[in-house]
């Protein structure tokens, strides 16, 4: 996987000296990751200073659209219960207590995640 061009191109460079075993194991390391050993190194790096690779921001973005979508689900499920139990009258606390929660959860993920999706976007 190559590294994703950014305006400017990349103008700082760095020489790694490694002894034979090193590159062996980066080689085989990158290889498994379907890199070059520079994007490898690079990503490795950046990923132990804390910043994520395009892959995982990608991936943690769809795993944060599918909690919402799985949360709205869920929501409209115990509100379809909530509305049935409402005609005869037995709405139980529990289940009154649930809805409130999800409703929460939803009001605070949907911007938490528009605001993740906006920066990956960028």
């Amino acid at each position: 996987m190559r590294q994703e061009n950014v305006g400017g191109g990349r103008p700082r460079q760095r020489l790694v000296k490694l002894t034979e075993e090193e590159d062996q194991v980066l080689n085989a390391a990158a290889l498994r990751e379907r890199m070059t050993v520079p994007a490898y190194l690079v990503q490795s790096g950046l990923n132990a200073a804390g910043m994520p690779s395009e892959r995982q921001r990608s991936a943690a973005a769809q795993d944060l659209m599918g909690l919402e979508y799985q949360l709205a689900r869920i929501g409209n499920n115990l509100n379809q219960m909530a509305r049935q139990m409402n005609t005869d009258g037995s709405v139980h606390a529990d289940l009154t207590n649930t809805l409130v929660q999800v409703r929460d959860a939803l009001r605070r993920i949907e911007p938490t995640s528009a605001r993740f999706i906006e920066q990956v976007g960028r």
